[in-house]
C-alpha cells in the first residue's frame, strides 16, 4: 500500500510539473502554429500554380496528339 500510494504521489508530481511547462509556452506554441500556416498556404499557392501549368501542358500535348492521329488516318 504504500509502495501503491509512493508511485501516485510521483505520477501527480510528474503531471504538475507537464502541466506547469506545457500550458506556459502557449506564446511560443501559438507562433509556431502561426508560422507553419503561412508556410503551408505558400506551398499551397505554389503547388497551384504548378497544376495549372501542367494541366495546359496536358491540353497542349493531347491536342497535339489528336492531331497527329487525325493527319495519319
Amino acid at each position: 500500500m504504500d509502495k501503491e500510494m509512493e508511485v501516485y504521489g510521483e505520477n501527480i508530481n510528474r503531471m504538475e510539473d507537464e502541466m506547469a511547462n506545457k500550458f506556459t509556452r502557449t506564446g511560443e506554441l501559438q507562433a509556431n502554429h502561426d508560422a507553419e500556416k503561412i508556410r503551408l498556404k505558400s506551398i499551397r499557392k505554389q503547388v497551384g500554380l504548378y497544376r495549372n501549368s501542367i494541366s495546359k501542358q496536358s491540353t497542349y500535348h493531347a491536342m497535339k496528339h489528336d492531331t497527329r492521329r487525325n493527319m495519319i488516318l
